[in-house]
């Protein structure tokens, strides 16, 4: 009979490796991060640029993102190459940290190199129709770690990297290597 108890309450346990059981017998989940804004620094072969990440959450898991310098938005455009990164990025793994949470994330998109004024579209089969812009593949990976302030709204660090593939990079006026690995370091605000 308590093998039986045992067996019925663990199959309906919400248990997964998003939730935890503590000491209280509370079940904690990581934090899901509907929408996320954060800035930084982002290190890249080009040299080290600022940069400004947006991203929405349509899952506890799964987030697409948007990351650039905000040149032309904020600012006037920076006189070297630009990037500019737009993925979907899947949240893998999480563990509770005493009172935040680390979380460990999975990316994969494509970024957009510019060496001049940014013309519409994306060209991934060319260098533009100016010579001044290609797109890629890129792939990453991101370890955030995430801790509550008030209510449901949280602020994070996070350490990002990511390598992007330009197969067109050497037909820009300026030609760039077609390899192109960045490192940022940010924080952020999300709910």
């Amino acid at each position: 009979m308590l093998a039986t108890l045992t067996f019925l309450a663990a199959v309906h346990m919400p248990i997964d490796e998003h939730r935890r059981f503590k000491d209280r017998g509370e079940t904690l989940r990581a934090p899901h991060l509907r929408a996320a804004v954060r800035v930084g620094a982002n290190q890249d072969t080009d040299g080290s640029r600022q940069e400004i990440c947006i991203g929405l959450a349509p899952s506890a898991r799964w987030s697409l993102e948007s990351c650039g310098t905000g040149a032309g938005l904020f600012g006037p455009a920076s006189s070297g190459p630009d990037l500019a990164h737009f993925r979907l990025r899947y949240q893998a793994w999480s563990r509770s940290a005493g009172a935040g949470w680390l979380l460990a994330d999975f990316q994969a998109g494509f970024a957009e190199l510019e060496i001049g004024d940014d013309d519409p579209g994306f060209h991934f089969t060319s260098a533009g129709p100016r010579g001044l812009e290609t797109a890629g593949p890129s792939a990453g990976a991101s370890l955030r770690w995430t801790q509550p302030l008030q209510n449901a709204l949280y602020v994070f660090g996070e350490i990002n990297g990511n390598l992007v593939y330009f197969h067109h990079a050497a037909q820009l006026i300026q030609p760039q290597s077609p390899w192109h690995p960045s490192l940022s370091l940010s924080l952020g605000l999300g709910f």
